[in-house]
Protein backbone atom coordinates (compact mmCIF):
# COMPACT_ATOMS: atom_id res chain seq x y z
CA UNK A 1 0.00 0.00 0.00
CA UNK A 2 1.04 3.01 -1.15
CA UNK A 3 2.11 5.71 2.01
CA UNK A 4 0.93 9.58 1.29
CA UNK A 5 3.67 12.34 0.74
CA UNK A 6 2.26 13.96 4.26
CA UNK A 7 2.58 10.60 6.25
CA UNK A 8 6.14 10.27 4.74
CA UNK A 9 6.96 13.75 6.16
CA UNK A 10 5.86 13.44 9.67
CA UNK A 11 7.26 10.43 10.02
CA UNK A 12 10.38 11.29 9.07
CA UNK A 13 10.00 13.91 11.62
CA UNK A 14 8.86 11.49 14.12
CA UNK A 15 12.41 9.77 12.69
CA UNK A 16 14.63 13.18 13.22
CA UNK A 17 13.15 13.96 16.91
CA UNK A 18 13.85 10.20 18.33
CA UNK A 19 17.24 10.97 16.94
CA UNK A 20 17.52 13.88 18.52
CA UNK A 21 16.64 12.55 22.13
CA UNK A 22 19.03 9.62 21.29
CA UNK A 23 21.71 11.84 20.43
CA UNK A 24 21.14 14.70 23.11
CA UNK A 25 20.74 11.70 26.38
CA UNK A 26 24.08 10.17 24.60
CA UNK A 27 25.89 13.72 25.29
CA UNK A 28 24.81 14.20 28.45
CA UNK A 29 25.90 10.88 29.20
CA UNK A 30 29.44 12.38 28.30
CA UNK A 31 30.64 12.60 32.07
CA UNK A 32 30.28 9.04 32.93
CA UNK A 33 31.98 8.26 29.69
CA UNK A 34 35.27 10.83 30.80
CA UNK A 35 35.24 9.20 34.41
CA UNK A 36 35.81 5.58 32.57
CA UNK A 37 38.11 6.94 29.94
CA UNK A 38 39.96 8.24 32.73
CA UNK A 39 40.44 4.98 35.09
CA UNK A 40 40.99 3.13 32.09
CA UNK A 41 43.61 5.15 30.31
CA UNK A 42 41.46 4.72 27.15
CA UNK A 43 40.47 7.76 24.64
CA UNK A 44 36.64 8.47 24.99
CA UNK A 45 35.60 7.60 21.11
CA UNK A 46 37.77 3.61 22.55
CA UNK A 47 35.64 3.62 25.82
CA UNK A 48 32.26 4.29 23.44
CA UNK A 49 33.25 2.47 20.49
CA UNK A 50 33.70 -0.54 22.98
CA UNK A 51 30.83 -0.18 24.89
CA UNK A 52 28.68 -0.23 21.67
CA UNK A 53 29.72 -3.15 20.31
CA UNK A 54 28.13 -5.24 21.93
CA UNK A 55 25.76 -6.45 20.10
CA UNK A 56 28.75 -7.94 17.74
CA UNK A 57 30.68 -9.93 20.42
CA UNK A 58 30.04 -13.58 19.65
CA UNK A 59 31.97 -16.25 21.82
CA UNK A 60 34.30 -13.25 22.84
CA UNK A 61 34.80 -12.59 18.97
CA UNK A 62 34.67 -9.70 16.83
CA UNK A 63 34.98 -10.02 13.07
CA UNK A 64 36.16 -7.40 11.09
CA UNK A 65 32.58 -8.80 8.69
CA UNK A 66 30.17 -8.10 11.08
CA UNK A 67 32.12 -4.49 11.55
CA UNK A 68 32.09 -3.71 7.55
CA UNK A 69 28.40 -4.77 8.23
CA UNK A 70 27.28 -2.58 11.37
CA UNK A 71 28.63 0.51 9.14
CA UNK A 72 27.81 -0.44 5.24
CA UNK A 73 28.54 2.65 4.47
CA UNK A 74 32.09 3.07 5.52
CA UNK A 75 34.80 2.46 2.48
CA UNK A 76 37.40 3.32 5.49
CA UNK A 77 38.15 1.03 8.43
CA UNK A 78 37.43 3.34 11.89
CA UNK A 79 37.89 0.43 14.00
CA UNK A 80 41.19 -0.33 13.62
CA UNK A 81 42.76 2.39 15.55
CA UNK A 82 40.30 1.94 18.34
CA UNK A 83 41.27 -1.72 18.37
CA UNK A 84 44.57 -0.74 18.88
CA UNK A 85 43.86 1.26 21.88
CA UNK A 86 41.83 -1.81 23.30
CA UNK A 87 44.62 -4.11 22.75
CA UNK A 88 46.87 -2.02 24.26
CA UNK A 89 45.68 -1.70 27.47
CA UNK A 90 44.62 -5.53 27.64
CA UNK A 91 41.06 -5.19 26.94
CA UNK A 92 41.28 -7.12 23.93
CA UNK A 93 43.59 -9.45 21.45
CA UNK A 94 43.86 -9.78 18.18
CA UNK A 95 42.30 -12.74 16.72
CA UNK A 96 42.31 -14.66 13.11
CA UNK A 97 38.93 -12.84 11.80
CA UNK A 98 39.29 -9.98 14.22
CA UNK A 99 39.58 -9.41 17.87
CA UNK A 100 39.00 -11.11 21.25
CA UNK A 101 37.51 -9.70 24.23
CA UNK A 102 39.27 -10.53 27.42
CA UNK A 103 38.27 -10.76 30.81
CA UNK A 104 39.52 -7.05 31.54
CA UNK A 105 37.21 -6.23 28.53
CA UNK A 106 33.94 -7.79 29.07
CA UNK A 107 34.05 -6.15 32.49
CA UNK A 108 34.27 -2.64 30.77
CA UNK A 109 31.66 -3.24 28.37
CA UNK A 110 29.60 -4.26 31.64
CA UNK A 111 30.31 -1.04 33.58
CA UNK A 112 29.85 1.18 30.83
CA UNK A 113 26.14 -0.43 30.30
CA UNK A 114 25.45 -0.31 33.68
CA UNK A 115 26.76 3.35 33.43
CA UNK A 116 24.35 3.73 30.96
CA UNK A 117 21.38 2.75 33.00
CA UNK A 118 22.45 4.75 35.93
CA UNK A 119 22.22 7.64 33.32
CA UNK A 120 19.04 7.02 32.03
CA UNK A 121 17.21 6.58 35.39
CA UNK A 122 18.57 9.62 36.80
CA UNK A 123 16.94 11.76 34.33
CA UNK A 124 14.05 13.91 34.98
CA UNK A 125 11.61 12.71 32.50
CA UNK A 126 8.19 13.47 32.31
CA UNK A 127 6.24 10.07 33.27
CA UNK A 128 3.08 9.70 31.24
CA UNK A 129 4.76 10.66 27.81
CA UNK A 130 7.51 8.24 28.72
CA UNK A 131 5.40 5.45 29.43
CA UNK A 132 3.02 6.17 26.33
CA UNK A 133 6.00 6.20 24.23
CA UNK A 134 6.96 2.68 25.36
CA UNK A 135 3.79 1.20 25.42
CA UNK A 136 3.39 2.90 21.69
CA UNK A 137 6.77 1.95 19.97
CA UNK A 138 6.82 -1.62 21.80
CA UNK A 139 4.08 -2.62 20.46
CA UNK A 140 4.33 -1.39 16.89
CA UNK A 141 7.75 -3.84 17.12
CA UNK A 142 7.13 -7.12 18.79
CA UNK A 143 6.18 -8.69 15.43
CA UNK A 144 8.70 -7.45 13.52
CA UNK A 145 11.41 -9.37 12.46
CA UNK A 146 14.90 -9.43 12.41
CA UNK A 147 17.53 -11.01 10.72
CA UNK A 148 21.98 -11.31 11.93
CA UNK A 149 23.34 -8.38 10.68
CA UNK A 150 20.48 -6.08 9.97
CA UNK A 151 20.73 -2.95 12.33
CA UNK A 152 17.56 -4.04 13.93
CA UNK A 153 19.02 -7.29 15.28
CA UNK A 154 22.21 -5.85 16.73
CA UNK A 155 20.28 -3.40 18.75
CA UNK A 156 17.99 -6.54 20.33
CA UNK A 157 21.64 -7.46 21.22
CA UNK A 158 22.61 -4.74 22.81
CA UNK A 159 19.36 -4.43 25.06
CA UNK A 160 19.30 -6.47 28.53
CA UNK A 161 18.31 -10.03 28.20
CA UNK A 162 15.50 -8.97 30.78
CA UNK A 163 14.24 -5.81 28.50
CA UNK A 164 10.64 -6.42 29.74
CA UNK A 165 11.72 -5.30 33.31
CA UNK A 166 13.68 -2.73 33.17
CA UNK A 167 12.46 1.15 33.88
CA UNK A 168 10.83 2.82 31.33
CA UNK A 169 13.66 5.45 31.07
CA UNK A 170 16.33 2.27 30.04
CA UNK A 171 13.43 1.06 27.74
CA UNK A 172 12.22 4.23 26.10
CA UNK A 173 15.92 4.28 23.87
CA UNK A 174 16.26 0.91 23.28
CA UNK A 175 12.30 0.91 21.56
CA UNK A 176 13.12 4.89 19.64
CA UNK A 177 16.60 3.49 18.27
CA UNK A 178 14.78 0.31 16.91
CA UNK A 179 12.00 2.17 15.68
CA UNK A 180 14.14 4.62 13.92
CA UNK A 181 16.52 1.96 12.37
CA UNK A 182 13.84 0.08 11.01
CA UNK A 183 13.20 2.93 8.58
CA UNK A 184 17.57 2.73 7.87
CA UNK A 185 16.91 -1.21 7.06
CA UNK A 186 14.32 -0.39 4.93
CA UNK A 187 16.45 2.04 3.09
CA UNK A 188 19.20 -0.39 2.89
CA UNK A 189 17.14 -3.30 1.43
CA UNK A 190 16.35 -0.67 -1.07
CA UNK A 191 19.70 -0.01 -2.27
CA UNK A 192 20.73 -3.08 -2.41
CA UNK A 193 17.83 -4.41 -3.96
CA UNK A 194 18.41 -1.68 -6.82
CA UNK A 195 21.82 -3.54 -7.39
CA UNK A 196 24.08 -0.98 -5.36
CA UNK A 197 26.89 -1.00 -2.40
CA UNK A 198 26.89 1.47 0.24
CA UNK A 199 29.54 3.54 -0.04
CA UNK A 200 28.20 3.93 -3.55
CA UNK A 201 24.79 4.73 -3.34
CA UNK A 202 26.20 7.82 -0.56
CA UNK A 203 27.72 9.00 -2.89
CA UNK A 204 24.94 9.27 -5.11
CA UNK A 205 22.92 10.43 -2.24
CA UNK A 206 25.48 13.21 -1.73
CA UNK A 207 24.72 14.53 -5.32
CA UNK A 208 21.48 14.09 -5.39
CA UNK A 209 21.38 16.81 -2.29
CA UNK A 210 23.30 19.17 -4.32
CA UNK A 211 26.91 18.63 -3.49
CA UNK A 212 28.08 18.60 -7.07
CA UNK A 213 31.52 20.45 -6.64
CA UNK A 214 34.17 18.43 -6.72
CA UNK A 215 35.89 19.39 -3.24
CA UNK A 216 32.39 19.82 -1.34
CA UNK A 217 31.60 15.98 -2.55
CA UNK A 218 34.73 14.54 -1.44
CA UNK A 219 34.51 16.97 2.04
CA UNK A 220 30.72 15.97 2.65
CA UNK A 221 32.47 12.22 2.43
CA UNK A 222 35.28 12.68 4.15
CA UNK A 223 34.68 10.95 7.48
CA UNK A 224 33.83 7.44 5.32
CA UNK A 225 35.69 7.32 1.98
CA UNK A 226 39.08 8.72 1.05
CA UNK A 227 39.32 10.41 -2.21
CA UNK A 228 40.41 7.75 -3.88
CA UNK A 229 37.59 5.74 -2.72
CA UNK A 230 35.12 8.45 -3.94
CA UNK A 231 37.10 8.36 -7.74
CA UNK A 232 36.73 4.99 -7.82
CA UNK A 233 32.95 5.12 -6.39
CA UNK A 234 32.17 8.23 -8.75
CA UNK A 235 33.95 6.37 -12.05
CA UNK A 236 31.88 3.36 -11.56
CA UNK A 237 28.15 5.71 -11.05
CA UNK A 238 29.14 7.62 -14.30
CA UNK A 239 29.56 4.06 -16.01
CA UNK A 240 26.52 2.99 -14.86
CA UNK A 241 24.86 5.66 -16.34
CA UNK A 242 23.64 7.29 -13.10
CA UNK A 243 26.14 10.42 -13.08
CA UNK A 244 28.23 12.57 -15.34
CA UNK A 245 31.05 14.73 -14.84
CA UNK A 246 32.56 17.80 -16.22
CA UNK A 247 35.70 19.61 -14.62
CA UNK A 248 35.41 19.97 -11.38
CA UNK A 249 31.32 19.29 -11.38
CA UNK A 250 29.45 15.47 -10.54
CA UNK A 251 25.76 15.73 -11.59
CA UNK A 252 23.12 13.47 -12.00
CA UNK A 253 21.48 11.91 -14.86
CA UNK A 254 18.09 11.49 -15.67
CA UNK A 255 18.55 7.97 -15.03
CA UNK A 256 20.08 8.78 -11.09
CA UNK A 257 17.59 10.85 -10.33
CA UNK A 258 15.01 8.44 -11.13
CA UNK A 259 17.22 5.22 -9.68
CA UNK A 260 17.88 7.80 -6.40
CA UNK A 261 14.16 8.73 -6.04
CA UNK A 262 12.89 5.08 -6.59
CA UNK A 263 15.08 4.30 -3.94
CA UNK A 264 13.69 6.56 -1.80
CA UNK A 265 10.07 5.42 -2.39
CA UNK A 266 11.03 2.19 -1.79
CA UNK A 267 12.86 2.50 1.54
CA UNK A 268 9.67 4.44 2.70
CA UNK A 269 7.43 1.71 1.73
CA UNK A 270 9.72 -0.43 3.50
CA UNK A 271 10.48 1.49 6.27
CA UNK A 272 7.52 3.14 7.23
CA UNK A 273 4.73 0.03 6.57
CA UNK A 274 4.50 -0.75 10.27
CA UNK A 275 4.71 3.33 11.73
CA UNK A 276 1.35 4.61 12.71
CA UNK A 277 -0.40 7.40 10.77
CA UNK A 278 -2.67 10.22 11.87
CA UNK A 279 -3.79 11.11 15.14
CA UNK A 280 -1.46 8.09 16.83
CA UNK A 281 1.64 9.10 14.75
CA UNK A 282 0.89 12.98 15.86
CA UNK A 283 0.29 11.84 19.46
CA UNK A 284 3.38 9.88 19.38
CA UNK A 285 5.34 12.80 17.80
CA UNK A 286 4.38 14.82 20.61
CA UNK A 287 5.44 12.72 23.87
CA UNK A 288 8.89 12.42 22.31
CA UNK A 289 9.15 16.06 21.73
CA UNK A 290 7.73 16.14 25.62
CA UNK A 291 11.06 13.56 26.88
CA UNK A 292 13.61 16.04 24.44
CA UNK A 293 12.48 18.50 26.27
CA UNK A 294 12.56 16.98 29.16
CA UNK A 295 16.77 16.68 28.53
CA UNK A 296 18.88 18.91 29.39
CA UNK A 297 19.42 22.31 27.43
CA UNK A 298 21.56 21.78 24.31
CA UNK A 299 23.64 24.68 26.14
CA UNK A 300 24.20 23.20 29.20
CA UNK A 301 25.20 20.16 27.37
CA UNK A 302 29.42 18.93 27.55
CA UNK A 303 30.83 18.27 24.18
CA UNK A 304 32.73 15.23 22.92
CA UNK A 305 31.72 12.23 20.57
CA UNK A 306 28.88 10.28 21.15
CA UNK A 307 29.78 7.13 19.52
Amino acid sequence: MAISTAQVTRARELHDVMEKYIETRRRAFSPYVQRIAADTGLSERAVLFFGYVRPLVNADLVTEADLKRRVCYQAKRPWVQRWQELVGTGHAEPATDGWRITPKGHALIDRFWAANREHQCSLPLPAEPLRRVVSVIEAILKDVPSQPGERVHMIRRTAPDDRPKQPDAVRVEFAMFELAVTLDDGHISAWRTAGYDGPSVDVLTRVWYGKERWDDLVQALSFTQEPADVERNVRELIERGDLAREGDRVTLTAQGRGTRERIEQETDRLGLARWPSGAALESLIADVSALVAGLPPEDQLPSGPTH
